[in-house]
């Protein structure tokens, strides 16, 4: 055999053991991934989320007059109202009195109180008329604004 005849044979012979090497590979790798049938147990644990909104409430304490009324004793005219909270909430009330002298309005006295919830106030103004007549008085009553914040989970 000539050298040249010798160098092809090792080169055929390399390159068929590097195929058989490559093939050795391959079925070595995809013997690993051969899946062995097993018994699973899974456990799955299950968590609602809550979402919470709040939002803000404004409105006027709830509240009753129970008794408006006016008087003349002398030179002063008084004016008494008389309020109950109603309300689950306390706060300060104030009671606007007007004084009218016939048709005109005379004068106005603001007259404010806190009440507790079910608390009943007496709110008082006197007014010095002197010796003037034909009065009558009216009123309004502002009640405290109550905040609340309410928290619903949806």
């Amino acid at each position: 055999m000539e050298e040249k005849e010798l160098k092809y044979i090792i080169i055929i012979v390399s390159i068929v053991v590097s195929i058989l090497g490559i093939i050795a590979l391959f079925v070595l790798t995809s013997i690993t991934n051969v899946r062995i049938p097993i018994e699973e147990t899974y456990s799955f644990t299950y968590t609602r989320t809550h979402i919470q909104i709040t939002r803000t409430i404004t409105r006027k304490a709830n509240y009753e007059v129970l008794s408006a009324i006016h008087y003349r004793e002398g030179f002063y005219i008084e004016d008494k109202v008389i309020i109950r909270n109603l309300d689950t909430e306390g706060g300060v009330f104030t009671v606007r009195h007007y004084l009218y002298w016939g048709n005109d309005l005379f004068d106005v006295k603001d007259t404010s109180k806190y009440l507790k919830p079910m608390e009943i106030g007496i709110f008082i103004a006197e007014f010095d008329v002197g010796w003037k007549t034909d009065f009558y008085c009216e009123y309004e009553v502002f009640p405290p604004i109550i905040i609340e914040e309410i928290t619903e989970e949806v």
